[in-house]
């Protein structure tokens, strides 16, 4: 999964890069134009080095299964709990407007943080 990811992102902005040069990323909805060929090489060769380190990793350790609980859900139901208004948001107001750039700047954060749904509650320690 991880070599797949590494191939759908790197591989094809490395293969856009070899074909037609210099790449830019363009934001419609927030206006932002950045070059992105200059670091998608290094930030390709440092993920890949990165999935390889995460692989051999995985093969040494035992399969640890991530306790789920009420914290979790309620990370999750936080997070996600934007979903209707950024749908409302979108589908109103004028393409590239003010409702548009609300809901890509909640959608960003959203990517964000989705990952601390996983994290494990930490237990307090109990002082005797």
């Amino acid at each position: 999964m991880l070599i797949w990811f590494w191939i759908h992102n790197f591989g094809n902005l490395l293969f856009d890069i070899i074909k037609n040069g210099d790449t830019e990323f363009h934001g419609d909805t927030l206006n932002v134009h950045i070059s992105i060929s200059m670091i998608v090489i290094p930030l390709s060769i440092i993920a890949l080095i990165w999935i390889i380190a995460v692989i051999r990793k995985d093969k040494k350790v035992a399969e640890v299964n991530i306790p789920w609980n009420k914290s979790n859900t309620r990370k999750a139901l936080i997070i996600l709990a934007p979903l209707p208004i950024q749908a409302i948001l979108y589908t109103t107001g004028e393409a590239h407007g003010l409702t548009d750039e609300i809901s890509v700047i909640i959608t960003i954060i959203q990517s964000f943080l989705i990952a601390i749904v996983f994290f494990p509650k930490k237990h307090k320690a109990v002082n005797s």
